[in-house]
């Protein structure tokens, strides 16, 4: 009985491991500048993610994307992204007033594509107009398709992570069934 209960101990502590395990694959995005939601003045504004771990930087603007678009999906200007260390920034101008998605993706020195988005609002209080070389237009073409109008902010690639939790998920509650199982036949053994 003592080895029935050990065994299923160990089950749901291995399944609560291989839950856990997909959260500390990926370079979680854990700031971004502006903030999610945040306000901000029209003009060039910086942007900036902050990741927990480093990012792989292969030079010449490769190995990471940025997107930034208006509320219909327009793209706005910006400057092609720049990873350096566990930051990935670029710079945007906008001048019309309105809610901006930036959309990106970045690979973590690990190796493993990272991915996701976030929204902030612009206002023009300042008369900021766009001047014909405002910025330095990012040059590559973006492989990123804009955001269906009802996309919410997501987080690191939430979807890629939903998959892991979900499989982790389903070896818990298989190796917990399993164990139930032999828990049962050895009592029904031992009762006869």
């Amino acid at each position: 009985m003592k080895s029935i209960l050990k065994l299923i101990a160990g089950v749901l502590l291995l399944g609560s491991f291989s839950m856990a395990s997909p959260a500390l694959a990926h370079s979680d995005e854990v700031e971004t500048q502006p903030s999610s939601g945040e306000t901000v003045e029209a003009g060039i504004i910086d942007l900036k993610l902050t990741f927990v771990e480093d990012l792989l930087e292969l030079g010449q603007n490769e190995g990471s994307e940025l997107l930034v678009t208006n509320e219909n999906g327009a793209p706005a200007l910006f400057t092609c992204p720049v990873a350096d260390k566990n930051v990935l920034s670029a710079k945007t101008a906008i001048a019309d007033p309105g809610e901006y998605t930036v959309i990106w993706r970045t690979v973590s020195l690990d190796g493993h594509p990272v991915e996701g988005s976030y929204s902030f609002k612009v206002t023009n209080n300042n008369g900021f107009a766009l001047a014909p070389n405002s910025i330095q237009q990012c040059e590559y073409i973006s492989l990123i398709a804009p955001p269906p109008a009802s996309q919410s902010d997501t987080n690191g690639g939430g979807s890629d992570q939903s998959v892991f939790w979900m499989i982790g998920l389903g070896l818990f509650i298989g190796g917990a069934i399993v164990a139930l199982v032999i828990f049962l036949i050895a009592k029904n053994r031992s009762g006869n």
